[in-house]
């Protein structure tokens, strides 16, 4: 067996072997009581609502229609948080809770337009909930939503940012990289270039690098579920089998995508001063 890695901040253990059979399954998130409470006493949800949520609550298994109004549920609780955080005004929180689960071909031409700037201010507000990108990033995205040029100082934070969306895309997606990872990458991504990363942080960029280089092939339909689960499983350990190695570099050999670019890396106290802008 491997010998387990030392951690760096807390970092937790490496997962099991990928080479022991298991069965893989995607645990069903809920919100917390307390949440849900919360949730039906600001009338967010009605009576309804949070009876059958929480008659269904901690089930392991859910039917079609149980999945559809937990969603909802959870849907009408993220959509007002962001109305709270000022990234869906009024008549945007309206619109999507109205809305919600309707197929694009069951909108009309105006329907869609406002549903497409919608989902621009969501992308962020994703990347927010997943904890990849801080306050300040959603806020300098948010209020930079429809802006069509960048200046020289606020386009590196804009491409920095999107990479932190991207991270959190593939956390939501296929739980690609650990909430340990996705702290690391945000708490780290200034130091992207090798001299700023230290002896200990470089592996573990290195690791997340191509995690996430597996994931836009099987994206592009390069890589099959299992192909991209093994590069998750395998991806930074310090040895493998022979068997492991072998089935790693050919599925490296089908990857051939670029890696992630470099972030910026020029010295700066900080992105608010790089952008030289009221948010």
């Amino acid at each position: 067996m491997d010998p387990k890695r030392k951690s760096i901040h807390d970092e937790p253990s490496n997962s099991p072997s990928p080479s022991k059979k298991r069965k893989e399954f995607t645990p069903i998130t809920w919100l917390d009581s307390s949440t849900l409470q919360a949730a039906l006493d600001k009338q967010i949800i009605d009576k309804w609502e949070h009876e059958f949520y929480s008659g269904i609550l901690e089930k392991e298994a859910l039917s079609e229609k149980q999945t559809h109004h937990k969603d909802r549920v959870e849907f009408k609780v993220s959509m007002h948080a962001a109305k709270d955080k000022k990234v869906l005004n009024d008549f945007e929180y309206k619109f999507v809770i109205d809305n919600f689960g309707k197929q694009p071909d069951a909108l009309s031409e105006k329907q869609l337009a406002v549903k497409q700037g919608i989902d621009a201010k969501l992308e962020p507000w994703k990347a927010f909930r997943a904890n990849a990108i801080s306050d300040w990033d959603l806020e300098f995205m948010i209020s930079n939503i429809k802006r069509d040029s960048w200046t020289v100082r606020q386009l590196p934070i804009k491409e920095r940012i999107e990479k932190q969306m991207e991270v959190a895309t593939a956390v939501l997606e296929d739980h690609v990289l650990t909430q340990w990872e996705v702290g690391f990458f945000k708490d780290t991504v200034m130091k992207k270039d090798c001299q700023a990363l230290s002896e200990k942080q470089r592996p573990i960029m290195d690791r997340i690098d191509k995690k996430l280089q597996a994931w836009r092939a099987h994206r592009a339909g390069l890589l099959n579920k299992w192909q991209l689960d093994f590069v998750k499983d395998v991806a930074g350990k310090e040895t493998l089998s022979e068997k492991q190695q072998s089935k790693l570099e050919e599925i490296e050999e089908k990857m051939r995508i670029p890696a992630l670019p470099s972030f910026v890396s020029d010295p700066h106290s900080s992105d608010e001063e790089l952008a030289g802008i009221p948010l």
